[in-house]
């Protein structure tokens, strides 16, 4: 539990002045109050106080009532110091950028990049400087990384086990989304924690720092080595590591809570024929789906409708995944979240269908976020239309109340969410924040769908 002094150090931390910390803290206790009480009980000098206030209402941290005198109130802290770390982080970024531009055109001209900072524009050349940094270090290695694609983390296995025997500290910073195989190999020389909404991707070592930014097929990235440009990266990777979850917690609770059951059994008429393994830019639909599950879930189960289908289904996807047949068939949709919530372990199973190409992992991700401590997170269009084969349940639930239709001859799926007594509905214009294109919810059911979807731009 942090206390007293050490709250004030940790909003110093993110980049607020001492007495900026004093008086947020003092309001937090105080509610709302006055120039002249916030004064008393931060010994800040009385006029001091009002300078005080007016930057940290600027940087978001306080609001002003609309009267006289003037009374002051804190903003949420959770709302207040995310939205200002972002910002920072966004700033940093766009300033990164700014400054690769302009000593881009420095370096070429110089033909140099032996100074204090320099920029490199190549994948290589970013992963020869990160295993120059890594050797190099005495005692820290940060790493912050939203995927391990990016900065080639695997490929640096060889010498980040080498740094960590030499007794140099290395953390590394993730996103959920990096696949679950891929944390537990690094974890073998790392510690890892993982973190909700991460974006920025820097390495930091007392040998110097990289920002990088780009796409992983065209990256760029600076290089600087002054203590002062490399503070305010160790004080983000600081504040953000304070928030992670260890890695090790995560995937126990992955294990525990998260599944996702893939409907793979229906007959697919429209279509003409089987949709599961037709190609949507060279990749199976059913790979594409599971892949997309498995970067949320270590517990993937594909429901078929027949033995024939599970062996040809995989053929095709490899993996830790679990292909089950309908207990019985001509019962639709239902039959197969009955099959697959049996065999299924977690809390929270996210149904979803084989024929949705580009599901999107973070809209799963959300989904489960918003379902936790309710029956199910269902997603609903602005005309009152639901996604009910796109979203997250708790299993024993929908269960219990699958096995109850059945029994009644009963296939229906509205039945069924009839039957959910908890239910939060997360409007599709909240989830465009994930997903901007909404292309998680495109399904192909017809060839002209196939056609669509080979068209669209990938997400």
């Amino acid at each position: 539990m942090v206390e007293g002094q050490d709250v004030l150090i940790l909003l110093q931390g993110i980049g607020l002045t001492e007495y900026e910390s004093r008086v947020y803290v003092a309001l937090i206790s105080l509610g709302r109050a006055r120039a002249k009480e916030i004064s008393d009980i931060t010994s800040i000098a009385y006029p001091k106080v009002y300078d005080v206030l007016a930057s940290l209402k600027q940087k978001g941290f306080v609001e002003e009532e609309l009267r006289r005198p003037r009374v002051y109130r804190p903003v949420d802290p959770s709302r207040a110091i995310r939205n200002y770390v972002e910002e920072r982080i966004s700033l940093l970024k766009s300033r990164a950028e700014q400054l690769i531009d302009v000593l881009a055109v420095r370096y070429r001209e110089l033909g140099g990049g032996k100074g204090e900072a320099f920029v490199i524009q190549s994948k290589r050349g970013i992963l020869d400087k990160l295993r120059d940094l890594i050797l190099k270090a005495k005692k820290e290695v940060l790493i912050s990384a939203p995927n391990f694609d990016v900065l080639s983390v695997k490929a640096l296995l060889l010498d980040l086990n080498a740094a960590r025997r030499k007794g140099v500290e290395v953390k590394i910073l993730t996103s959920p989304l990096t696949p679950r195989v891929e944390v537990e190999k690094v974890l073998e020389v790392a510690d890892i924690r993982i973190k909700e909404g991460l974006e920025g991707c820097y390495v930091i070592t007392d040998a110097g720092s990289l920002l990088i930014s780009g796409k992983v097929n065209d990256l760029k990235a600076i290089f600087v080595a002054d203590d002062l440009s490399i503070k305010p990266m160790r004080e983000h990777f600081n504040y953000v590591w304070f928030e992670a979850t260890p890695a090790s917690l995560h995937l126990k609770l992955m294990s525990s809570e998260r599944g996702v059951i893939v409907l793979a059994g229906g007959a697919s008429k429209r279509m003409g024929k089987d949709k599961t393994l037709l190609q949507v830019k060279g990749i199976p639909m059913i790979k594409r789906v599971v892949d997309a599950a498995l970067k949320v879930s270590n517990e993937v189960i594909v429901v078929t409708g027949s033995k024939r289908a599970s062996r040809r289904i995989s053929e095709v996807i490899r993996g830790d995944v679990t292909i089950v047949e309908d207990e019985e068939r001509g019962w639709g949709p239902l039959m197969g979240i009955l099959t697959g919530c049996k065999r299924a372990h977690a809390e929270y199973v996210a149904i979803v269908p084989c024929d949705a190409p580009f599901l999107n992992p973070k809209v799963l991700a959300e989904l489960f976020k918003r379902a936790e401590g309710h029956d199910a997170a269902i997603p609903r269009w602005p005309n009152g239309y639901l996604e009910p084969l796109h979203s997250v349940y708790r299993r024993q639930t929908i269960l219990d109340i699958a096995q109850e239709l059945t029994k009644k001859g009963s296939r229906s799926i509205l039945r069924l969410i009839e039957g959910l007594k908890d239910v939060v509905y997360i409007s599709i214009e909240e989830l465009k924040l994930v997903d901007e294109k909404l292309l998680t919810f495109f399904n192909v059911n017809t060839p002209r769908d196939l056609l669509m979807a080979e068209a669209m731009e990938s997400p």
